[in-house]
């Protein structure tokens, strides 16, 4: 299995996440959720991958790309066939659901969702 998570990490691309199994290092948690599951999923053999869009301090092992933005990172997930893409709740919109059908995505909701995601997801 192959997952692809996202993470806008510009304002936090210099704070030491690479040992986030010991705790969150300072960032916010939805970014840290993010960096805490992929890094567990690839401990027990899930190839794993963070779509960031800086150059990070990350666990050696974990696998990152950096991507200008979301479209980008779209892009890499069909051409490289991860079987799902995680983000943000945030980022999920119906003109991104529709752009890639074939993409599988997993919405993360760390906190609440917003009364519109209600009205996109249904859809898929």
């Amino acid at each position: 299995m192959k997952v692809a998570f996202w993470l806008n990490n510009k304002g936090i691309k210099d704070v030491d996440c690479s040992n986030v199994l010991k705790g969150n290092p300072g960032i916010g948690g939805s970014e840290y959720s993010a960096l805490l599951i992929a890094e567990s999923l690839r401990k027990r053999g899930v190839d794993t991958v963070i779509l960031c869009t800086a150059k990070g301090r990350f666990p050696k092992s974990l696998s990152y790309h950096c991507c200008f933005d979301i479209t980008e990172a779209c892009r890499f997930v069909r051409r490289k066939k991860f079987d799902f893409f995680l983000l943000d709740s945030r980022f999920h919109t119906e003109q991104l659901l529709k752009a890639y059908p074939d993409i599988k995505f997993l919405a993360w909701g760390n906190c609440f969702i917003e009364p519109w995601m209600n009205e996109v997801f249904p859809m898929y």
